[in-house]
């Protein structure tokens, strides 16, 4: 290759990673791959209800408050509440948000 396509390359290379950063920046959330560590990394308290039964809950004051802050801001920017949870493929638990604080649920194993 000759010194002359160098800038010209570096164009296309610059143009590339603008693009991709564009194409990353207004892709939905529930379009991107979430590891579930990212909420899995959070501790959630155990408690049983009427309505729910087993589920879990975790709080700001009793987790490291970047993961926190982290983990609701997904889960509010996908409106993940108790008729709408969000979980990914391969998850264990399904999340949602309630009262600034993140509820999680073992999701139903599938059959079929």
């Amino acid at each position: 290759m000759s010194e002359k396509n160098g800038p010209m390359l570096q164009f296309i290379v610059d143009l590339r990673q603008a693009c991709d950063g564009y194409i990353e920046s207004v892709t939905p959330i529930e379009f991107k791959a979430i590891p579930e560590t990212v909420f899995s990394c959070l501790t959630f308290e155990p408690h049983t209800g009427e309505k729910l039964r087993e589920y879990e809950l975790a709080q700001a004051k009793n987790n490291n408050q970047k993961q926190f802050d982290e983990a609701s801001k997904i889960l509010s920017e996908v409106n993940a509440t108790i008729n709408h949870r969000f979980h990914q493929p391969g998850y264990a638990f399904s999340y949602w948000l309630f009262n600034q604080a993140i509820f999680r649920q073992t999701l139903k194993q599938q059959t079929g």
